[in-house]
């Protein structure tokens, strides 16, 4: 505990790496006798780990350990900017359309437009489906709601309504649970 610099570490999620980083954690834990394979009881854990945590708080308190994550956070602002912009609307709605007229096979305008954001939708604000399975099912469940009458993709009006329907659905979804993107250190 000589030095009062800050430790710099970067997030691995595993107890192991912050042993690592922390050392005095097994110290901590070894006095404590909170080291071994023995099963406990709720309260015989509670016991044991309130002795810890005030101990490993007051360690932190004297080495500051500052931690850094590159994580971006989707939470549906920059998509409220965008559908604020009619401009970039319309650009998205001629882009979908011109989809719609390369391809053979008809699609409805849901599958249209699902196709295209998740093929640009974080250029729109939306996370990236490669972000984790939570945003597979956020997808999922917004298209989920929007109803569709139609077999195939009608005009560009018709296919601005809908859009703009999925866009409010999928910001008021991540302004209610936004999404951590781990942008990969």
């Amino acid at each position: 505990m000589a030095s009062m610099s800050p430790l710099v570490v970067k997030i691995s999620g595993s107890l192991l790496w912050f042993l690592g980083v922390f050392p005095q954690l097994s110290e901590i834990l070894k006095k404590h006798g909170a080291e071994g394979e023995a099963e406990l009881g709720q309260a015989q854990f509670a016991q044991l780990l309130q002795p810890v945590l005030q101990e490993l708080a007051d360690a932190l308190a004297e080495n500051h350990v500052v931690v850094e994550q590159n994580v971006k956070i989707i939470n549906g602002s920059q998509l409220r900017k965008f559908l604020a912009d009619q401009k970039h609307l319309n650009d998205v709605v001629e882009k979908i359309m011109q989809e719609k007229h390369d391809q053979k096979d008809a699609k409805t305008t849901k599958e249209l437009i699902r196709s295209f954001l998740e093929e640009n939708g974080s250029d729109l604000g939306l996370p990236p489906l490669r972000a984790d399975e939570m945003v597979v099912l956020l997808y999922d469940a917004v298209f989920a709601d929007v109803r569709e009458t139609k077999s195939t993709a009608g005009s560009e009006e018709d296919l601005m309504v809908i859009l703009k329907e999925i866009l409010v659905k999928f910001e008021e979804q991540l302004e209610a649970n936004p999404v951590f993107h781990d942008l990969g250190i």
